[in-house]
């Protein structure tokens, strides 16, 4: 704050060039600045000390890779460690720049890492780890194997000082060769010709993720004006992937949102104007999501898409293949000896990129409204229909100079006697559903000796002066679909009875509602016109009222057409569950017209009221519905042994 109000005081007695250094390339009490040219350093050195003074403060311990520079800065105000040095016989010694080391001679980043005298166990590994500061991710690939050591051991609860298992252990000699060869490694400080102007600047983003973790690399590429290229590393992040296992689409989308919002702060850093932004990833599942404006995702998607198409255009995307993508090495990590090639690859990007943009690969269209399966909340499948010789013959028809697809003007028409027409008419006469089990079928028995049964509510009843929830049970005949009601229950009564009987009991699976089908219905019939009822009556219900509201819903229930209305002038009624029971139609309508008697102060008929509106919703709603097929109406092909699905549970999702 009192550097910025030295800025503030002494506005306009310097170029904008000095007081934005001190705005923008301070940290604490560290500058840190680069200029083209020995000039432009010696000058820039010379304003900063002079404002800086004006404030009381005196800028020194300075150190710079050029000898004209160093030569122009007195011995006094020199980092104390080149004091003595003679300039002109000796090197310059390494400096760290805000933590990473800075070789001056070589102007180059260098790693350091303290190996020696580390234990193995979770302390000792953590230590060696965080002994290497790397905040611009720049050999991230070489640091996530450790990572994921350390979350291997804390997964498994052991101690910090607790010596590490043998697997583990193997694991961690073999990286401890890998780190080792870091200290070889010299990544250039400065990622573009200093004297080369007017060149062209695209970044470039790539994503990717594995079951390990997943990373990003932003790449600078310039082309001067003699049409060389240079492309270099700007930044890398690698990150393990969370405890909480999650799908891989899902972790190529989080990536994909960091490579978003990495670009954004680079593009902010850089301090240089570039053309364009390219962002890739080996993800089809992630370009469909970006590309797809219309779908509805989960919350976890729809958040992450936010921020992709906030930072982001959909044009910027285009799809790499995997054994290109540098991020590929960041999501998976470095193990044993890396060759050469995957080292260039992470430090100067994939090869297409140092080459003009004609000979990079062609880029896929995915601008399409197909819900990628690996983020959708249901199994999507999809099927490729390849062309064969018999598609030859085509529909003249009359729409020649209609503007509509030439497949919708002119339709394929299939020979009869081909083996694809055969199959297609076979299929068309396979059943839709499943048989009907035995316990549906078999007339024998008698009624409710197959019986289905299931709990519904709860409904709120008065009791008192407080509202208590009761709840209903329904008992359905497989075979006649009749519903019964049993009143006066004696847990006790009805457990030895059962036992005397040697009832067999068959369970469905948890959270498999359609095993029921047969009952689940019933239920729906009941619960959806009684809940209505209840918000448009304003009828406050006792125990007593709702058994009789009950037992006045089975017997319409029992009175409902099993089949169509027949057309015979003998036989003018709809077969029911009634005529099975007592061998004669129940009541066709409830008893009495209490039509304007809603709000009567009789409870009887206040029940009776409900009973008549719940007969003519049944009537009105439920019955006309009975001959459509709700379900199963098209042909679908199914699941079968080598097919990949996607299973879709709470836990996993």
């Amino acid at each position: 704050m009192a550097l910025r109000q030295v800025v503030i005081d002494n506005q306009g007695l310097y170029d904008d060039e000095v007081t934005n250094c001190i705005s923008e390339n301070f940290y604490v009490d560290d500058c840190l600045k680069s200029v083209p040219t020995p000039k432009e350093a010696i000058d820039m050195i010379k304003d900063l000390k002079d404002l800086c003074k004006r404030g009381g403060f005196n800028l020194r311990g300075w150190i710079s890779n050029s000898k004209d520079v160093m030569e122009s800065i007195p011995v006094e105000d020199r980092i104390h460690q080149i004091d003595t040095l003679d300039l002109d016989t000796q090197n310059m010694p390494t400096e760290r720049a805000l933590g990473i080391v800075w070789s001056v001679t070589t102007d180059s980043f260098e790693f350091k890492i303290n190996i020696k005298d580390k234990q193995e166990n979770r302390r000792g590994i953590l230590s060696m780890a965080s002994s290497l500061y790397d905040p611009l991710g720049l050999v991230s690939p070489f640091t996530l194997p450790v990572k994921l050591i350390l979350q291997s051991l804390s997964k498994k609860g052991l101690k910090w000082d607790e010596p590490i298992p043998d697997k583990e252990s193997k694991e961690y000699r073999k990286l401890i060769k890998t780190i080792d060869s870091l200290e070889n490694i010299k990544v250039p400080r400065c990622f573009r010709k200093v004297q080369a102007k007017n060149a062209k600047v695209q970044l470039h983003c790539f994503a990717d993720a594995s079951d390990s973790g997943y990373g990003v690399a932003i790449y600078a590429r310039f082309q001067y004006s003699d049409q060389s290229i240079e492309c270099n590393l700007v930044v890398g992040k690698s990150r393990v992937a969370p405890l909480k296992k999650i799908t891989i689409p899902r972790m190529e989308l989080t990536a994909a949102t960091l490579a978003v919002k990495l670009a954004n702060v680079v593009s902010k850093e850089l301090g240089f104007y570039y053309e364009n932004k390219f962002f890739w990833t080996d993800s089809t599942s992630v370009l469909k999501c970006i590309a797809n404006s219309t779908t509805r995702y989960h919350t976890f998607v729809a958040n992450r898409l936010t921020t992709i198409h906030e930072g982001s255009n959909v044009e910027d995307w285009h799809y790499i293949a995997s054994d290109l993508n540098p991020a590929d090495l960041a999501s998976r990590g470095m193990h044993g000896n890396c060759d050469e090639e995957k080292i260039s690859r992470w430090f100067q990007g994939p090869e297409f990129l140092s080459k003009p943009m004609s000979e990079w690969p062609e880029s896929r269209n995915f601008k399409c409204t197909i819900i990628p399966d690996e983020m959708a909340s249901k199994v999507v499948h999809a099927t490729v229909i390849k062309e064969d010789s018999f598609m030859s013959s085509l529909t003249r028809g009359r729409l020649k100079n209609s503007a509509i697809p030439f497949e919708r003007k002119h339709q394929i028409i299939l020979p009869k006697q081909s083996d694809v027409s055969k199959l297609i008419v076979r299929e068309a006469h396979v059943k839709k559903m499943a048989d009907l089990p035995k316990e549906r079928v078999t007339p024998e028995e008698p009624p409710f000796t197959k019986v289905g049964k299931d709990y519904f509510g709860p409904f709120e009843v008065k009791r008192g002066r407080t509202t208590v929830k009761r709840y209903g049970v329904i008992f359905t005949c497989l075979a006649s679909r009749a519903v019964q009601q049993i009143q006066n229950i004696n847990s006790k009564v009805i457990n030895n009875h059962l036992i005397n009987k040697g009832i067999e009991w068959e369970f469905n699976p948890p959270a498999s509602s359609h095993f029921g089908g047969v009952w689940e219905r019933m239920i729906r019939s009941v619960r959806k016109i009684l809940y209505s009822l209840a918000k448009e009556t304003f009828v406050t219900l006792n125990d007593e009222s709702l058994v009789t509201l009950m037992h006045e819903t089975e017997a319409i229930l029992n009175n409902r057409p099993l089949t169509a209305n027949p057309n015979v002038p003998s036989d003018l009624e709809a077969l029911t569950p009634n005529h099975l029971l007592q061998l004669r139609p129940g009541n066709e309508m409830a008893l009495g017209d209490f039509s304007e008697d809603c709000y009567s102060r009789k409870r009887w008929k206040q029940m009776q009221h409900l009973v008549d509106v719940f007969w003519k919703r049944w009537q009105r709603e439920y019955r006309t519905q009975l001959q459509i097929r709700q379900k199963w109406c098209t042909t679908k092909r199914n699941v079968a042994i080598g097919d990949i699905v996607l299973i879709v549970t709470i836990m996993v999702m």
